[in-house]
């Protein structure tokens, strides 16, 4: 049997001495990073060194060079992969629900019915239908009042003020969230940009330092898996590793893929971009490396585009969406504005007075002409009569605004029957309002009722949807954070087994050094 190395027992207990030192060192480094955002616990991996690393030109037996101590190979991070896919697809459906409730319910600001009248918002619709119904009626029993038509002319004038009003603030609305999906979208490409460049860092790190792909500076890696967290609230990721093992053949090490919304939008060091274009009035996101349109199932940019493009059920153009959003509520408006002008104006015949007696005037078709109460209004203010009514130009006409008595059909008569008809279509005659995305029949006020129902069901299910999906996200996050945050108590029974482990260490050098004064001393001095 070969003579074993005099300093191999020492050299054993030092190597355990270093590990636990090092194992300490982690202890401590995991304690301090406890409240620090996006930390992942690390402990060190150690390896028995194995007799037959040693190699000799001489023949020996392996048993002599037994007991040679142990190696840290490194120190990893305590993290699932799979927790961390789990966690960012369903963050990805919290970011859509969580941004869509918001978008829906600052619409509902706008377009709420309150019927006590006067808002924050402005006068509703329903309140200012209430307001014609109550001046018709008393206009009724006074069909030739000029101060009666006064009031209804300023009822009518009224709410179309609230329609101008109410779709100015949708409009003000939309703009406010197409800047901020302007100022998410530049996020993004901030986080793209980011990334590739912690994938350099990380690649360069690796390569002086000679890690493997699972020992790499893992603060950096921390910084990265940060960042690719905050990128699934807006979408989908997939994050795949480059290289787990250094190559020095390869052109990248340490680094990671990650395609969102199923594009490749990093790879190591490059990346693309997003850019924002209006095409058919619509907002779309665009792949700058392609000049693809980003195709989005969830995430917080999908749900800008639902709400900003969003005609409801019945789309138009390859762009639209079937979520209600703006382009679905201002045509709301717009049918509503667009039957409230058909149907006042086309009740009170013109009357030619020329003639005795006097005689409603008719067309060259011999059709009767009626009196235009509502027109649009153009850029210049000027109300013009059959143009297309919007919610946006609705105006009372320049004859009923010059004169009230306009309403009145015969000023030496108490004819009411022209205004109980105006009664009877404004509250009990259904009217097909014909929008461009939806139709529907029913009286103005089952009208409004429907879409601002419609509007709340949506709002509900959203936060229905939200709601159940954090508290998948919160499961997600608790258990993943189980294993890669810090826990005070086991940080404290590793710093306790450590310690312990040095001390063992440190007592076997001590029992080492006393045998060798035996064979060097005491054995020496009895031979010689």
């Amino acid at each position: 049997m070969a003579i074993r190395p005099t300093f191999l027992g020492f050299e054993a207990s030092k190597s355990g001495l270093f590990a636990s030192q090092k194992g300490m060192d982690i202890v401590g480094n995991n304690l301090s990073n406890a409240t620090t955002e996006g930390y992942t616990r690390q402990r060190i991996v150690q390896r028995a060194n194995s007799a037959g690393d040693y190699i000799t030109r001489y023949k020996t037996n392996q048993v002599t060079y037994a007991g040679m101590g142990v190696t840290v190979e490194g120190v990893e991070q305590l993290r699932s992969k799979q927790l961390d896919q789990h966690f960012r697809n369903q963050y990805a459906n919290s970011g859509y629900y969580d941004k869509a409730s918001d978008m829906l319910s600052q619409m509902e600001s706008v377009l709420q019915e309150i019927d006590e009248g006067k808002t924050g918002n402005g006068y509703s619709l329903r309140n200012s239908i209430s307001e014609i119904y109550n001046a018709l009626q008393d206009f009724s029993s006074n069909a030739n009042s000029i101060e009666i038509a006064g009031v209804v002319a300023n009822s009518f004038s009224n709410i179309c003020d609230v329609l101008n009003q109410k779709y100015a603030q949708l409009e003000s609305l939309e703009t406010t969230f197409k800047d901020e999906f302007k100022s998410t979208t530049d996020r993004v490409n901030e986080i793209f940009k980011e990334i590739s460049v912690l994938n350099d860092r990380i690649e360069n790190s690796m390569i002086a330092n000679q890690y493997t792909g699972i020992y790499g500076p893992n603060e950096l890696k921390d910084q990265r898996n940060l960042l690719i967290d905050e990128l699934s609230m807006y979408g989908q990721v997939k994050v795949t590793d480059i290289s787990d093992i250094y190559d020095p053949k390869k052109d990248t090490v340490g680094g990671v893929k990650v395609e969102f919304n199923g594009q490749m939008a990093v790879h190591g060091k490059d990346y693309d971009r997003l850019m924002l274009q209006t095409i058919n009035g619509n907002t779309e996101a665009h792949w700058r490396s392609s000049g693809e349109v980003m195709n989005a199932d969830t995430g917080g940019l999908k749900s800008y585009l639902d709400i900003l493009n969003g005609n409801g059920p019945n789309p138009i153009n390859e762009t639209d969406t079937r979520q209600r959003g703006f382009p679905y509520y201002k045509d709301k408006l717009d049918a509503f504005a667009q039957t409230l002008a058909d149907t006042f104006n086309n009740i009170i015949p013109v009357v030619d007075d020329t003639v005795q007696p006097p005689t409603d005037k008719l067309d060259e078709y011999g059709n009767p002409l009626y009196r235009n109460f509502i027109g649009a209004s153009n850029a210049q203010g000027t109300v013009l009569d059959f143009e297309h009514v919007t919610a946006k130009n609705i105006s009372t006409s320049n004859a009923l605004r010059m004169d009230p008595s306009y309403l009145i059909y015969d000023p030496n008569s108490s004819e009411n029957n022209y205004v109980l008809k105006m009664v009877d279509q404004l509250s009990n005659q259904p009217h097909k309002f014909d929008g461009q995305y939806n139709d529907f029949t029913g009286t103005f006020e089952a009208y409004i009722s429907d879409y601002t129902t419609t509007l709340g069901n949506d709002i509900s299910l959203a936060n229905t949807n939200l709601e159940a999906s954090l508290v998948i996200t919160q499961e997600i996050l608790n258990t993943r954070d189980s294993i890669m945050g810090v826990s005070e108590t086991e940080e404290t029974t590793s710093m306790l087994v450590y310690n312990r482990a040095f001390q063992a260490a440190a007592r076997m050098m001590t029992t080492m050094d006393d045998m060798l004064d035996i064979i060097v001393n005491q054995i020496g001095a009895a031979i010689a």
